[in-house]
């Protein structure tokens, strides 16, 4: 399973005195998926919203890869899906 995460990033103060927190929210993806994708530690992410849906494709040398499949999300599918079923199969819920 995947969760969002949010962490403060900074706090700067207006001008008039007021505190402003900015927050940054982070998706930890899983090595087996990072490894199915062909994805290394570095690599840029261009996040796009397509059907209420959080899709991330590689940019490799200013170009973003062009698969239209959600690759992410449907891997992440199968492995959510993988899961249930073993809990499943060991009586889990």
């Amino acid at each position: 399973m995947v969760k969002l995460q949010k962490h403060k990033a900074y706090t700067y103060t207006t001008e008039s005195g007021e505190d402003i927190e900015h927050y940054k929210h982070t998706v930890t993806i899983p090595d087996d998926v990072v490894r199915e994708l062909g994805w290394q530690t570095g690599v840029e992410l261009r996040p796009e919203v397509k059907d209420s849906a959080l899709v991330l494709r590689a940019v490799f040398d200013d170009k973003v890869t062009d698969t239209e499949e959600p690759r992410l999300l449907d891997t992440l599918r199968r492995i959510t899906e993988e899961k249930q079923k073993a809990r499943q199969r060991a009586g889990g819920r």
